[in-house]
């Protein structure tokens, strides 16, 4: 969230910049937020190929970090409490799911497009190096 101090909503919401969000996924995540009383939303959502193909759905998956919807206020206590300078990844979302309580919605509200270029696919990445 490198740009969340600018954020003057109640809400911040992660999504990386090529991947595309359902039409109704915002409204249904607050929706969702509200009816559960948690600081923060997860959902379901689509492999794809670049083109938006999708290739799968995932709704088991309550950790990815994008495509989620978190409070605002419980971003900045989590950063300040935790001293933490890169609020996205693993560490963030672990530390954040201690603290906080997050609802899941099975139903993929966002399409995550996968290509070789991006940082996941790469070996170096935390993901991969722990995974391998």
């Amino acid at each position: 969230f490198p740009s969340h101090d600018m954020g003057r909503g109640k809400f911040i919401m992660r999504i990386d910049a090529d991947d595309v969000l359902a039409e109704d996924a915002i409204e249904m995540m607050i929706l969702r937020q509200k009816m559960d009383g948690t600081q923060g939303v997860l959902t379901g959502y689509y492999e794809t190929k670049p083109c938006l193909t999708v290739t799968s759905a995932i709704i088991e998956n309550k950790w990815h970090p994008a495509g989620c919807l978190l409070a605002k206020w419980a971003v900045n206590e989590l950063k300040y409490k935790e001293d933490l300078k890169y609020l996205e990844g693993r560490e963030f979302f672990e530390r954040f799911n201690n603290m906080y309580d997050i609802s899941f919605i099975k139903e993929p509200y966002w399409y995550r497009r996968n290509h070789p270029e991006q940082k996941t696919a790469q070996p170096d990445h935390p993901d991969n190096k722990r995974n391998g």
